[in-house]
């Protein structure tokens, strides 16, 4: 914590009432350092518990706050994505946090930062691919859908990053969603990812959407690399869209009648893929 903090003169309270009491007093810089202070793991609240991340912790304070403070707290949190996204920061755990809770407050002024952030990966080596995908995620998960040259550029330039956006450019642009799918790399990993992303989005399309979306996907399925091919063409047959044998395609043999439980490979990819990102249905049309 840096020595001329508002915190070092004053800790705060240590129980829940004086806590709230001591962020709505303020000042704004006393709540910023504060933020962070908890974000990092610096100091504790209240009702935090071991085995979550601090963030969480502040959501439950937050309700209790006067409409001022929880301004304050925004504003707080919105300050340090900022200087967190111009800056060279590597704590992908305070990342993480920090992000979160701006997703959870619905914090639409942090777009913007993550954003520039992320059209500057190609220029910032020394990013980690744990932090890049933390920033994209939070793109995904705030409340403003980013314009589709972004996602596309991140596509061609960024391959460990194709997951995450290809899942933003399917909010965006379905059409150009589409077109991208034969240039994604093989990976296994990566198919699955894609494929959830498309699952939940036509899950969030109406009738007359799926009805022009499905069969421009199978016309462009057999352009894909094996792999994805393989995958997407699965789900299709399991979800009754129709895959590839339905419409005169093909694809190897072993694959052919592939069947996955999207609901339960979901929980495992969100455990132990990095190239997973559960995206919102809503948020994928």
């Amino acid at each position: 914590m840096p020595e001329n903090s508002p915190l070092t003169s004053q800790n705060p309270p240590s129980n829940r009432g004086g806590l709230i009491a001591y962020l709505a007093e303020g000042p704004r810089a006393r709540v910023e350092a504060w933020l962070e202070a908890v974000l990092r793991g610096q100091i504790g609240l209240p009702d935090h518990r071991v085995d979550e991340s601090p963030y969480l912790a502040v959501l439950r304070v937050e309700p209790a706050l006067p409409s001022s403070a929880r301004r304050d707290l925004e504003v707080a949190c919105q300050r340090l994505v900022v200087a967190l996204c111009g800056g060279d920061e590597q704590d992908v755990a305070y990342a993480s946090a920090l992000f979160a809770l701006a997703a959870d407050l619905r914090i639409a002024d942090c777009a913007a930062p993550l954003a520039e952030m992320a059209r500057t990966f190609p220029d910032r080596p020394h990013l980690s691919l744990a932090l890049k995908r933390r920033v994209l995620g939070a793109l995904l998960d705030l409340p403003v859908p980013q314009p589709a040259s972004l996602w596309t550029d991140l596509l061609g330039r960024e391959p460990r990053l194709a997951g995450a956006a290809f899942a933003g450019l399917l909010r965006t642009s379905p059409k150009e969603a589409l077109a991208a799918l034969p240039g994604l790399p093989d990976r296994s990993p990566l198919a699955d990812s894609v494929t959830l992303t498309l699952e939940q989005g036509v899950a969030g399309m109406a009738k007359a959407q799926q009805d022009v979306f499905i069969p421009q996907l199978l016309d462009l399925l057999p352009n894909c690399k094996p792999n994805l091919q393989a995958t997407i063409d699965g789900w299709l047959e399991h979800s009754g869209y129709g895959g590839l044998s339905h419409v005169g395609g093909s694809v190897a043999t072993a694959t052919v009648h592939h069947r996955r439980d999207l609901e339960g490979l979901g929980r495992a990819l969100a455990g132990r893929n990095a190239d997973f990102h559960l995206v919102p249905a809503s948020a994928c049309i």
